[in-house]
């Protein structure tokens, strides 16, 4: 047996390294596993913090397109209430405008008529139309005065008798005296 002893010696240090090589095998190809699988773990991480920011990407492409969509449509906005101010205040203008010219051309009329050239005329027998016609400053209006007035009253007697139709003052009488005719 003592020549066993040697021998037994030797196949159970055998074995136990044999044992131990594949317990460390066995460690190793668990540490292997566990390593593949924190590889595996790191790639999934990866993919959802990849995955993660394309969304936020996506969000963020969104929010700008958003954005951009609504400053456009508040620059559209803007554009139209300037072309609608601008069309007001060119209404205004027009406006403006139109009245300036009417009050010209009014100007202008009243200005021809107050340079109108006095006609000799006979107070006590011309119509109100020629009355009109041939005196500085009388109107259809005054014109009637004085052929109301003439009725009522009876023929002037004096040019200065004219003053006393109501509205003609002496101005109008002064610029119509020379052409008064009895």
């Amino acid at each position: 047996m003592k020549s066993f002893k040697p021998l037994l010696t030797a196949i159970l240090a055998s074995s136990v390294l044999f044992a131990t090589s594949n317990a460390m095998a066995a460690h190793h190809s668990d540490k292997s596993k566990v390593d593949s699988v924190k590889t595996h773990m790191t790639h999934k991480t990866s993919h959802k913090k990849a995955d993660k920011d394309k969304l936020e990407l996506k969000k963020t492409e969104h929010k700008k397109t958003h954005h951009k969509k609504a400053m456009e449509e508040e620059k559209t906005m803007a554009k139209t209430h300037e072309a609608k101010t601008q069309n007001l205040d060119a209404k205004k203008h027009e406006s403006k405008a139109e009245k300036a010219e009417m009050k010209k051309h009014e100007e202008k009329a009243t200005k021809q008529a107050s340079q109108k050239i006095a006609k000799d005329v006979n107070i006590n027998t011309a119509t109100a139309a020629e009355l009109q016609a041939s005196l500085i400053g009388i109107g259809e209006k005054k014109a009637q005065a004085i052929v109301d007035y003439r009725k009522e009253h009876g023929k002037f007697t004096k040019a200065e008798q004219l003053m006393d139709v109501k509205g003609i003052g002496e101005s109008i009488f002064a610029k119509n005296k020379s052409h008064i005719d009895l």
